[in-house]
C-alpha cells in the first residue's frame, strides 16, 4: 500500500511483548477460522483448522514456558513468566487483533480500546483499502482493483489473477 510505518513499528513495546501479542492473536485468528468453518457446516475445513490452531497454541505455549527435564529424563514444559508489561502487551493485542485476529479478534478486542492514535489511523486506512478492494472485485472492476494494488489485476469468471490478492 505505501511506505508508511507498519503497525508493528507504530506500536510501543519490546520485541518480546510484540511476539507474545502476535502469538496470542494467531490463536484467536485460528479460532475465528474454525468458528467460520463450523458455522458453514464445513467439517473438513474445521478439521483442517484444528491442526493450525494446535500449532498456534504450541507457539504460544513455547513463548510462555521453558523446557525442563525431570529425574527420569522426561522433558516437559513449565510456565516461565515472560518479561512483558501487561498494559503494553494488551495494547499490542488490540492493535494486532484488528489486522490479524479474524472477526473474533475485532469482536473481542475493539479498536476503541487502542490508545495509539497513529495505529488507529493506520488500521482505519487499511480497513478502508480492503473494503474498497473487495468492492472493486465484487463489481468486477479490474481497473479500480489495479489502481488500488498498483499492479495489473484481471478478473476471470469472477476470480482474480495476476496480483489481485
Amino acid at each position: 500500500m505505501s511506505d508508511d510505518p507498519t503497525l508493528y513499528e507504530l506500536m510501543d513495546g519490546t520485541s518480546e511483548e510484540k511476539n507474545l501479542a502476535g502469538d496470542y492473536v494467531a490463536v484467536i485468528d485460528k479460532l475465528s477460522a474454525l468458528t467460520g468453518a463450523v458455522e458453514d457446516g464445513n467439517w473438513y475445513r474445521a478439521f483442517d483448522k484444528i491442526e493450525s490452531m494446535r500449532r498456534a497454541l504450541d507457539d504460544l505455549e513455547r513463548r510462555i514456558s521453558t523446557r525442563v527435564e525431570d529425574e527420569d529424563g522426561e522433558v516437559r514444559r513449565v510456565f516461565a513468566r515472560p518479561d512483558a508489561d501487561p498494559q503494553r502487551t494488551y495494547q499490542l493485542i488490540i492493535a494486532f487483533a484488528q489486522q490479524y485476529g479474524g472477526r473474533l479478534g475485532t469482536t473481542l478486542y475493539p479498536v476503541e480500546g487502542l490508545g495509539n492514535e497513529a495505529a488507529k489511523e493506520k488500521i482505519a486506512r487499511s480497513k478502508k483499502w480492503s473494503a474498497d478492494f473487495r468492492a472493486a472485485l465484487n463489481a468486477s472492476d479490474a481497473a479500480a482493483a489495479s489502481r488500488l494494488t498498483g499492479r495489473t489485476v484481471r478478473i476471470v469468471d469472477g476470480m482474480t489473477s495476476g496480483g489481485g490478492q
